[in-house]
């Protein structure tokens, strides 16, 4: 099944973390092709903009959404109760959303979106790899699976945008299902 995954992240350019989750990526979604945006360390309001835009496209097509960024010192931490996590909503239009309840990343697009709920895969990851488990974490809720998804959140526990900030956006690249060849990388 061929599906689009837009991964909007605030990584740097040379992490090996970005290698890791594109091979990640391939092996559980054969025939993904990935579209990968980076914004600035700690810029959730940023990140916030892009999977808005990406929410409220009227594009065909199984598209996954995956945002992780880590929450700036401007910006509200984990929510609803301080745990860092991953969750996992719809949009109006079909579009799967998953990513860090961090920050203000899911602020603006939050009423595009229906059954916003935990995913019990961890977002902080591995000692090295700190972000090892986001393509656990698309991979689970892509295939529906029962057990990943977890309790409801209700949209009142994201925070609100604040009155006055400023975001910038990042960069952006696509890499395309035929480039992704998966390797042993000690998975």
């Amino acid at each position: 099944m061929d599906r689009l995954v837009h991964l909007i992240v605030d990584w740097e350019p040379d992490e090996l973390a970005i290698d890791d989750v594109l091979v990640r990526l391939a092996l559980a979604l054969p025939g993904v092709s990935v579209v990968l945006e980076r914004v600035a360390p700690g810029d959730t309001l940023a990140a916030g903009i892009s999977v808005a835009r990406h929410v409220l496209a009227d594009t065909a097509g199984e598209r996954v959404i995956a945002h992780d960024v880590h929450a700036g010192g401007q910006g509200p931490g984990a929510w609803p109760d301080g745990a860092e996590r991953f969750c996992t909503a719809r949009s109006l239009g079909g579009a799967l959303v998953v990513g860090a309840n961090v920050g203000w990343a899911w602020s603006i697009a939050i009423d595009g979106l229906t059954d916003l709920r935990c995913v019990d895969v961890p977002a902080d990851g591995l000692p090295g790899r700190p972000r090892a488990h986001l393509a656990e974490a698309i991979a689970h809720t892509s295939r529906h699976h029962e057990h990943a998804i977890g309790a409801r959140v209700p949209h009142a526990q994201v925070p609100a945008l604040p009155r006055a900030i400023v975001a910038s956006q990042g960069s952006r690249s696509q890499v395309p299902a035929g480039a992704l060849r998966p390797r042993a990388t000690g998975l």
